[in-house]
């Protein structure tokens, strides 16, 4: 899955570990009962105006895909001494990395992690392995 705006590569590498599609995840509309989704759109627009997804959204946007903090991902912070602990950690595991992007000198990026294989949404320079990466951040995936 490639990514279709310049700033939804959180939402492409959530849709890839649910095998989820991208429009029913992130093109509806709100729902109208509770616990009242945010929706596509608005995640879509969110998206747009900050940038990215950050804060509270990441958790909302997992939220909109069915998964549940602490009960179906778990957000880990990689220390830059033990990256490798880090990379070890994760062989044969699923997640959500951020890493430093490739593309926009200063930003973050975002890429799905199938437990053997990076899959890099971004339509521009990618990342192919996990070696190569400077991981920031993990999102374990149960």
């Amino acid at each position: 899955m490639k990514q279709r705006y310049e700033w939804d590569c959180f939402l492409c590498c959530i849709t890839m570990a649910v095998d989820g599609d991208y429009d029913k995840l992130w093109l509806t509309t709100v729902d109208q009962k509770p616990p009242f989704n945010l929706g596509a759109l608005n995640f879509v627009q969110r998206m747009v105006e900050k940038r990215g997804i950050y804060g509270d959204d990441i958790d909302k946007a997992f939220g909109q895909a069915g998964l549940q903090k602490d009960v179906d991902y778990w957000r880990v912070p990689i220390y830059s001494t033990c990256i490798d602990c880090a990379k070890s950690m994760l062989l044969g595991r699923r997640a959500i990395l951020q890493a430093p992007s490739l593309n926009q000198e200063g930003g973050t990026h975002i890429v799905y992690w199938d437990g053997a294989q990076v899959h890099d949404p971004s339509p521009k320079q990618c990342y192919s392995w996990l070696q190569a990466m400077h991981l920031q951040y993990a999102w374990i995936l149960k």
